[in-house]
């Protein structure tokens, strides 16, 4: 997930996103970019609560290297 993390009335509830992505054994790997600030409360919670990750390069060394972790963590099952 590629997000600036505003919500912006969505259509789905938070929790029944979080219950379908669980029941279906998605994990959710966000990545928060603006050119602001991030707003994590929902991306922190959907990464959590599905076993993912949230990541905040704020570089192009720190983006590097989140996408290499990224791509271990896809590999793992």
């Amino acid at each position: 997930l590629i997000t600036d993390g505003d919500e912006r009335l969505s259509a789905a509830k938070i929790d029944d996103v979080i219950r379908v992505l669980k029941n279906s054994n998605i994990k959710v790997f966000a990545f928060g970019i603006a050119e602001q600030k991030v707003i994590t409360k929902v991306i922190d919670r959907l990464a959590k609560e599905t076993g993912g990750k949230t990541y905040l390069p704020r570089t192009r060394d720190e983006t590097s290297a989140a996408v290499k972790e990224l791509a271990v963590e896809m590999r793992k099952k």
